[in-house]
């Protein structure tokens, strides 16, 4: 009898790949609260973790180009080689705009003039059984066809039908025409670089893709020339700076809703503890004083590279709290472990994005914000989002904790003294444990208290986004905001 086979036992890469590949599995068909969590103090423990997940990643990316590849000639793609799944790549909304404009072009390129209309006369079938040929059309363009290909064709004075009936088939009748086509939608896509803006970081992560868009400004009397940076992620802006410069754009101006709410939190006393969850380009940072102490909560490491540590593409962290205190993790979980009363200001700055992470605006997370701030702190809720109708999502959960709230959203864009635009347009609302706390708050603006709409509340247990989604999209949200506006009345009466 022959010796049995002996093989080598597993050596540590090995196990190291197996847990970088079963990290990917659960990745891809979604991961919890918890989940995520265990995944990044994995993805930290060894710094091996992260070779090994990268170089997954990179198989799988080289796996997808293999996918996609056919050869010149083949009548259609093999199916059983390697089918490809959904994209993996980002796909800005240019892309749709510039198919959308090729479609529509090609519709009335291949439309015939207007005339009387007449009975279509159908041609016998034209069928290729040899190699790829050019077939001459009755209207004198040319359709190659492939093996096999089969074209039914019907002419008529309103308008001519080419049905393609099996195999691939191009039509080149226009081909100077179509070629125009193609250059409107690139150009489409490339249209926002007109600017001189470029990317300098782009980087993928488990939580979507991150951009640092630079823009050159040019000099002006009293003003040298400067560059101004961007945060996106996916579509959503999340921030900007001047390079150099500490002060605070877009939603986190101080003359935004936002930027008023925690000026005004942070004015009671000369040394102040604030919360921030949801980092962004680290805006905040630079509203609070260097007396004041500042913890971050954010949930992606490339976030904290780009706008927390040296080096990064934003500064106001390192310029104005170089010694903040970060929290890398799903923020619920984070502030559970701070002591109850510990904070006088608590910002959630989480929801701007398309992907709204909606369990930190359930009754359990804002009873937990509640928690961790003093007698006289207050919470302050971030509410822009284009899709989602958050405010009167928070205005419920705020209802059934019995929560005094405040509301405002500043009605236009902020400029500068030369009509820059500094501040975006910010909805925000600041809760409190008592009514008098938010009576006394040094609000510069006009604020107003808002009746929350009917129905349930969000919890652990209850998110309705589809309620969110609609109450936008039909106008709902308005009318909480305006319920004294004219169309506001029309529909309380229905």
């Amino acid at each position: 009898m022959a010796a049995p086979e002996h093989f080598p036992a597993p050596s540590p890469d090995d196990s190291v790949a197996g847990e970088a590949g079963a990290w990917i599995a659960r990745r891809d068909r979604g991961l919890t609260a918890g989940e995520q969590d265990t995944f990044l103090q994995w993805l930290h423990a060894d710094p091996r973790h992260r070779a090994a997940l990268q170089r997954l990643d990179r198989a799988w990316s080289a796996l997808d180009a293999l996918a996609a590849w056919q050869p010149a000639d083949a009548a259609r793609p093999n199916p059983d080689l390697l089918a490809r799944t959904a994209p993996r790549s980002h796909r800005t909304r240019w892309w749709g705009v510039g198919i959308g404009l090729a479609a529509a072009l090609a519709v009335l390129l291949f439309r015939g003039p207007s005339a009387v209309p007449e009975s279509p006369v159908v041609s016998p079938s034209v069928r290729v059984v040899a190699r790829p040929e050019q077939q001459a059309l009755a209207d004198g363009s040319v359709a190659e066809v492939n093996h096999g290909g089969r074209l039914e064709l019907a002419f008529g004075t309103a308008e001519r039908r080419v049905r393609l009936r099996e195999g691939e088939v191009f039509n080149r009748g226009r081909p100077a025409l179509m070629a125009s086509i193609v250059l409107a939608a690139f150009a489409l896509v490339f249209l926002d670089d007109s600017n001189g803006s470029r990317i300098i970081t782009q980087e993928r992560t488990f939580f979507g893709v991150l951009r640092t868009r630079a823009t050159p400004l040019p000099a002006q009397e009293g003003r040298p020339a400067a560059e101004r940076r961007t945060l996106s992620h996916g579509t959503t802006l999340h921030g900007a700076q001047i390079v150099g410069d500490p002060t605070p754009l877009t939603y986190y101006n101080p003359r935004t809703s936002l930027g008023e709410a925690v000026l005004a939190g942070l004015a009671r006393r000369e040394h102040n503890s604030l919360a921030l969850i949801g980092l962004g380009t680290g805006s905040t940072a630079c509203l609070t004083s260097p007396a004041d102490e500042l913890t971050i909560y954010e949930i992606d490491p490339a976030v904290v590279r780009l706008s927390a540590r040296p080096g990064g593409d934003f500064t106001f962290v390192p310029m104005c709290q170089p010694d903040a205190r970060l929290e890398l993790g799903d923020a619920r979980l984070r502030l559970a472990h701070a002591p109850d009363g510990a904070y006088d200001v608590i910002v959630v700055d989480a929801f701007s994005s398309d992907a709204v992470p909606a369990h930190l605006l359930t009754r359990e997370a804002v009873a937990l914000y509640l928690a961790k701030i003093n007698e006289q702190g207050i919470v302050v809720l971030h509410l822009s989002n284009r899709n989602l109708a958050l405010v009167s999502e928070a205005a419920r959960v705020a209802r059934d904790l019995n929560a005094p709230t405040l509301y405002r959203v500043n009605p236009e864009d902020i400029r500068d003294a030369e009509g820059v635009v500094v501040g975006n347009v910010t909805s925000v609302m600041v809760l409190a444990r008592s009514p008098v706390v938010l009576a006394t708050l040094p609000l510069a603006s006009p604020w107003q208290v808002l009746r929350a709409p009917s129905g349930p509340s969000w919890s652990d247990d209850y998110i309705n986004i589809a309620r969110a989604f609609w109450e936008n999209l039909g106008g709902g949200e308005d009318c909480v905001l305006a319920p004294e506006t004219e169309a506001c009345r029309r529909r309380a009466a229905r």
